[in-house]
């Protein structure tokens, strides 16, 4: 079952976790098909966006009996999960909820813990959450249209859909020095290409620039924080397949310690095998895959060492 939610930014899509928390999600289907989110607006946007009955006191279906937080399949609250708000004692919460903006694993413990009931379900959803919480932070109001209760027909009941990453899957890259193929490595790092994927989707290249150029070109979120899809959480360096940072490969970058990845990412332009093992590796998630392609990566680099601004238009998975 999902929550289709209709916002001044855009459509957010959540598939709601009955295996984690089955009274939550009857409460909150009760409260979604009683209107009662509709025309409220998000007031929060620090490490989650919120929203609810923040400031009109409790409205029907009335205050939730129950914090199921460790009762059923346990889901920490990661990023693009979804959980019921409550104060400083676990089980006084009601309709006030939010959607986690990063891995806010602390809340799984806290007050006895915040339970997630859902979870975002695509990635222009991812999108749209990430547009709400820019809008709030520049206290522009969103308003939530209209909230109403659909059947999920891409998955079996309360599991969100599992990628199939094969290993066939490109990444097309547009930029102003013209086209990048990247062919992606599940192989070595399954788990990143899930999260590599999931922000290409959510459209978080498009519009980014490329600012390195001296043994790699890199690009993402350097000087703007974390976006979603939040902090990849693992660094896969010698988790499966190893791929050694050899010129044509493409990497997550990290700062000093090797769990800390994001978006950011680089393309070696020279066989770099010190990456291997400095600060704990950096990971292969992908590699150029033609001749073509090589030579945009050639010229990107010219480009940006003489100072210009190169810009990726899109990037697409397929």
């Amino acid at each position: 079952t999902m929550l289709r939610m209709s916002t001044s930014c855009g459509e957010i899509m959540l598939r709601l976790r009955p295996d984690s928390a089955p009274v939550t999600c009857a409460y909150i289907v009760k409260a979604v098909n009683s209107g009662l989110y509709d025309g409220k607006s998000f007031y929060r946007s620090d490490f989650v966006i919120q929203c609810g009955l923040h400031g009109s006191g409790v409205s029907p279906p009335g205050d939730l009996p129950v914090n199921e937080t460790r009762q059923g399949t346990f889901i920490s609250n990661t990023v693009g999960t979804c959980a019921i708000a409550h104060f400083d004692v676990p089980d006084c919460g009601n309709t006030e909820f939010f959607i986690n903006l990063q891995n806010n694993t602390h809340l799984d413990e806290a007050y006895g813990g915040y339970c997630v009931f859902a979870e975002v379900a695509d990635g222009a959803s991812s999108s749209t959450v990430s547009r709400i919480a820019q809008e709030v932070k520049a206290s522009s109001k969103v308003v939530i249209n209209r909230v109403v209760v659909v059947q999920d027909q891409g998955s079996s009941a309360g599991h969100a859909p599992q990628m199939s990453m094969a290993g066939g899957e490109m990444l097309q890259m547009t930029t102003a020095c013209g086209d990048i193929k990247l062919k992606l490595r599940p192989d070595s790092a399954p788990r990143t290409c899930e999260y590599i994927v999931k922000a290409v989707t959510s459209g978080l290249y498009d519009g980014k620039s490329f600012y390195r150029s001296d043994f790699v070109i890199q690009c993402g979120l350097h000087g703007s924080g974390v976006s979603p899809p939040g902090n990849l959480s693992v660094n896969e360096t010698r988790s499966g397949k190893f791929i050694s940072n050899t010129a044509g490969t493409c990497a997550i970058a990290h700062w000093d310690v090797p769990d800390c990845g994001n978006t950011e990412f680089f393309i070696n332009l020279k066989d770099n095998t010190h990456l291997d093992e400095a600060f704990g590796g950096f990971c292969v998630f992908a590699q150029v895959a033609d001749a073509a392609s090589m030579e945009t990566v050639g010229r990107i680099a010219e480009e940006v060492k003489a100072k210009k601004q190169v810009a990726i238009r899109r990037v697409v998975v397929g």
